[in-house]
């Protein structure tokens, strides 16, 4: 209540910019009021949660709507978004949907083949969409064809795509020109083509100077109560799309690990800000993964890798040993630096059979209209539960991912997010269902 009377006060005031002694103290404030926050919201006091969500808000809009700096309104939509961070439960199984573009930079068709004639569609797609879909993270992995869609975006369209990044509704993984191959590559080849798709994702957006904070965030696809008659035995499932962003790393003179992140990804930081630095390797199409690319990865500043094409003898192996998940050792020299998590994708990085939603797909669209001859939800979402179930047998984590993408998907967006809606929107709501939100 003290802060937020702070706030209101500072947003009444209709001041171009506060006073640098007020701005560093209530920024000091907002860093302590973080925790306090994590801690308040994320409880199952259902009532106190929404009660601060709309408190904090209102204040957000206040705020933008008088003139208070540019940054400290950024620095609260963190905050805001943090206040919608769902807690994860140890006994619960939490089911990571990760909705994603995979377009090789090169394969069937050259570079401009692809861009010209599915790309520029794929682009604005996600784009619109995205924003549309409040609470939902998409990842964009190609670096090439994102600077080519960007290059001919007019200045509101370009607005929009920084206040997606800013957001993190929309995320950069990988972060690399192109998704290298492994065991062809020179390190130098590696490095440079990292320093490259960097460079160029970065050169248009603007730095935000913060005080140094940690925000991990994720974004709730739906909120329900747990389903009525349950066995408390019974393991739920929470379905939403979470990202993690760290924020702090380049304020940390202390980490060599943050400084070598930080000064191969200075152009990044010089025009993006730090917060929307890649910090996960996707290396999913590759065939083949060598110790080398993790170690490189970890001197990067990289917090962890995911991997799809195994050897099938190592994946199956993998599987039966569920050592699906990792530390991988990148290098004996480095000793501990350059040990990065990884994790072994459970169907490369494709959908779930038969739940493929674009119009490059012919699957089955959920049919929740109780009313047409064609109602399916039913039957879908029981299939759905049943290929997780599947899955989670070969990981020993709670945490599981399902990967929603394809080669040069993403042409309906609307469509794939409606029919996922749907899904999951069902599942919470049957009392039947080992789902929650």
């Amino acid at each position: 209540d003290v802060v937020a009377k702070v706030l209101k006060i500072a947003a009444g005031s209709k001041s171009p910019s506060l006073t640098p002694w007020f701005h560093r103290g209530v920024v000091q404030w907002l860093d302590i009021y973080i925790s306090l926050v994590a801690s308040l919201v994320l409880t199952s006091d259902k009532g106190l949660d929404m009660r601060i969500r709309k408190s904090m808000n209102s204040i957000a809009k206040s705020l933008a709507s008088n003139g208070i700096s540019k940054d400290f309104r950024f620095f609260f939509s963190l905050l805001f978004v943090l206040a919608s961070c769902p807690k994860l439960d140890p006994t619960k199984l939490n089911v990571h949907l990760i909705a994603h573009t995979h377009n090789d930079v090169g394969w069937l068709k050259t570079v401009d083949q692809y861009y010209y004639g599915e790309l520029l569609v794929v682009s604005s797609e996600v784009l619109v969409s995205t924003k549309e879909a409040v609470g939902l993270l998409f990842i964009y992995v190609e670096t090439a064809f994102f600077w080519k869609w960007w290059m001919d975006q007019h200045d509101f369209v370009k607005h929009s795509v920084r206040n997606l990044v800013n957001s993190g509704q929309l995320e950069f993984i990988g972060g690399g020109w192109s998704m290298n191959d492994e065991a062809t590559t020179n390190y130098q080849s590696i490095i440079d083509q990292f320093t490259w798709g960097l460079r160029n994702i970065s050169s248009s957006f603007i730095l935000l100077q913060l005080s140094p904070f940690f925000s991990a965030s994720s974004f709730i696809w739906s909120t329900h109560p747990p389903p009525s008659g349950s066995s408390n035995s019974s393991p739920f499932l929470s379905l939403f799309f979470h990202v993690y962003t760290w924020c702090s790393c380049v304020f940390n003179t202390s980490d060599p690990h943050c400084i070598k992140g930080y000064l191969i990804f200075r152009k990044l930081n010089e025009s993006f800000g730090e917060c929307a630095r890649p910090h996960v390797g996707w290396q999913i199409d590759p065939f083949g993964h060598s110790r080398e690319m993790a170690s490189l990865f970890a001197q990067l500043g990289y917090d962890g890798l995911f991997i799809g094409r195994l050897d099938f003898q190592d994946k199956q192996q993998r599987f039966r040993t569920k050592t699906t998940e990792m530390i991988w050792e990148g290098s004996d020299n480095l000793g501990s630096s350059a040990n990065l998590f990884t994790n072994v994708l459970f169907n490369n990085y494709a959908p779930p059979p038969g739940f493929c939603f674009d119009i490059l797909c012919t699957d089955e669209p959920i049919i929740d209209d109780d009313r047409s001859p064609e109602y399916n939800v039913p039957r879908r979402a029981s299939q759905f539960i049943k290929y997780i179930k599947h899955q989670v047998q070969f990981y020993r984590s709670n945490n599981t991912i399902l990967t929603m993408g394809g080669d040069f998907t993403y042409q309906d967006t609307h469509m794939w997010f409606k029919n996922l809606d749907k899904l999951v929107r069902y599942d919470n709501m049957c009392s039947q269902r080992l789902i929650q939100g």
